[in-house]
């Protein structure tokens, strides 16, 4: 293999495909990128059975083609601290890999592309595709309901995101038990179908597709690929049944409060300062009929009051949640004001920015 490729190009490309690459692993050559040079063009794969990515460089000069394994980390390191705009890299018949960069030049051992595994292959007669001419709706919709998805749950399913398709949107869902974000995206499709997408793969799909790009969901029968141009991003999906989130939703609220997003976000974190890793007692909330919300917080450390205005409807409730939740929530949201809906002190709270978004949170019990 021999290649001429731009210096910043290839460096973006190490660092996106590096996210899929172990630091260890019983195979060698997923400690490393997949180099692949072919057609006019250089393919950079890392891939770790679970996670995929492919980014491909089209403005290369390809001398000889081939395929090798280098160390991503080393890569990196060469190609960033590289001293010309271009550098070139060429391997030989005993695995060697020859990078030179103006008067610079390296060796590197590498490992034949043979022990690198395949990607998987998502047929297109047993898979689902779905176009967003922008990526734009789609990446806002994950950076909006991932604060409700946990990693480290106990549950597998829990630590991914719901992807559902009802013929009509599409449902983007985020559940971890105390609070659930629900987004959803007009995308009509011919049949109705749901996957569960593990969060990390999702979370690489907002960084790395901008949001005019046009991209691809290619859901498979275990795999799924996120696709613009020749550049991928494919993950194994989670197996299982998701919550029936529809049916977590109260149908009926006792009481509804319009309030600004910014005064309740201050007055939360307000009320989240006595808080920390060892202490995490509840922020109570008292929705009164004269059109306010009076907060208090109490813990061994300190107390803190304060209230903010609202527009009420229904009767008073007194309610008690974490505060930090009540924070992660109310980061995410971008309207200027939200409702928020309660029916009854220890149901959750249903808190709704618009028509096409919605937040649960589960309320803490107060002591008496």
């Amino acid at each position: 293999m021999k290649v001429i490729t731009i210096k910043q190009d290839l460096v973006e490309a190490i660092k996106k495909v590096s996210v899929a690459v172990v630091s260890k692993s019983i195979l060698p050559a997923l400690q490393g990128i997949l180099l692949k040079a072919a057609d006019k063009k250089l393919i950079i794969e890392g891939y770790n059975i679970d996670l995929g990515i492919v980014s491909t460089l089209t403005d290369v000069v390809v001398a000889k083609e081939g395929s090798i394994v280098v160390e991503a980390k080393m890569l990196s390191s060469i190609a960033s601290k590289a001293g010309d705009n271009k550098i070139q890299i060429e391997s030989d018949d005993k695995n060697i890999i020859h990078i030179s960069s103006g008067k610079s030049k390296f060796e590197l051992v590498g490992i034949p592309a043979d022990e690198y595994p395949d990607l998987p292959v998502i047929h297109k007669d047993e898979s689902i595709s779905i176009t967003f001419d922008k990526a734009e709706p789609f990446k806002q919709s994950i950076k909006t309901v991932k604060y409700a998805c946990n990693e480290k749950h106990p549950k597998p399913l829990y630590t991914g995101i719901l992807l559902d398709f009802d013929s009509v949107n599409l449902n983007i869902v985020a559940v971890d038990g105390y609070r659930m974000a629900v987004k959803k995206i007009a995308v009509p499709t011919k049949k109705k179908f749901s996957v569960v997408i593990p969060k990390k793969p999702l979370e690489e799909v907002t960084k790395t597709f901008n949001d005019s790009d046009k991209i691809e969901i290619i859901i498979g029968l275990r795999y799924c690929a996120f696709k613009k141009d020749n550049n991928i991003i494919l993950t194994r999906m989670i197996d299982g049944t998701f919550l029936d989130y529809n049916q977590t939703i109260p149908s009926i609220s006792k009481t509804k409060a319009k309030v600004k997003t910014k005064d309740m976000l201050a007055t939360s974190e307000r009320m989240n300062l006595f808080n920390n890793d060892k202490i995490i007692a509840p922020a109570k909330l008292t929705v009164t009929n004269d059109n306010k919300i009076n907060f208090t917080s109490k813990t061994l450390i300190g107390l803190c009051k304060d209230e903010v205005n609202c527009s009420i409807e229904g009767e008073e409730v007194t309610i008690g949640f974490n505060s930090s939740y009540m924070c992660d929530l109310l980061k995410q949201i971008e309207e200027e004001e939200l409702v928020i809906e309660f029916s009854g002190e220890l149901s959750p709270a249903l808190v709704k920015p618009s028509d096409n978004e919605l937040h649960l949170l589960v309320p803490m019990r107060l002591a008496n």
